[in-house]
C-alpha cells in the first residue's frame, strides 16, 4: 500500500467520522430541544473533534420531563412547556432509556477515528521508511 493510498483512506475515514458526528449531534441536540443546526455545524466544522467535545461538555445529560399535551421533551426544572405553554404539574417524567441509534453512531465514530489514526500512522511510517532506504 502506498503512502498516498494510506492518506487517502485516512481522509475517507475522517470524512465518514465527521458525518457520524454530525448525525449524532443533530439527533441529540434535537432531542434535547437545543439549536440542532448550530450545534451540528460547530461539532463538524471545528477541527480535531474539539467542537464535538465542547458539545458533550456543555450539554451534559440531564433528567427531563415530557409534556402530557404535546409530548415535547424539556429540562426537568421548567414550570411551563416551551412548546405549548402547558403547566408542568401535569407533565409526566420520562424514563431515561439509551437510544440504540446513538450507540451505533458512537461505535461507528470510534471505528472511524481508529481507522484514521491507523492509516495516518501507516502512511507516516511508510514515508519515513521511503526516505531512509
Amino acid at each position: 500500500m502506498s503512502t498516498s493510498m494510506a492518506y487517502g483512506l485516512s481522509l475517507i475515514c475522517y470524512i465518514i467520522s465527521m458525518i457520524c458526528v454530525g448525525i449524532w449531534t443533530f439527533r441529540d441536540a434535537k432531542r434535547r430541544n437545543l439549536n440542532a443546526n448550530l450545534w451540528t455545524t460547530l461539532a463538524v466544522l471545528i477541527p480535531f473533534c474539539i467542537g464535538f467535545i465542547v458539545y458533550i461538555a456543555i450539554n451534559p445529560k440531564q433528567s427531563s420531563i415530557q409534556c402530557s399535551y404535546c409530548s415535547s421533551i424539556m429540562k426537568k426544572n421548567v414550570s411551563r412547556c416551551p412548546n405549548c405553554g402547558a403547566q408542568m404539574a401535569v407533565a409526566k417524567q420520562t424514563i431515561a432509556q439509551p437510544d440504540p441509534a446513538n450507540k451505533k453512531f458512537f461505535v461507528s465514530y470510534i471505528v472511524c477515528v481508529v481507522g484514521v489514526a491507523g492509516f495516518f500512522v501507516y502512511g507516516c511510517v511508510h514515508f519515513v521508511n521511503s526516505i531512509i532506504y
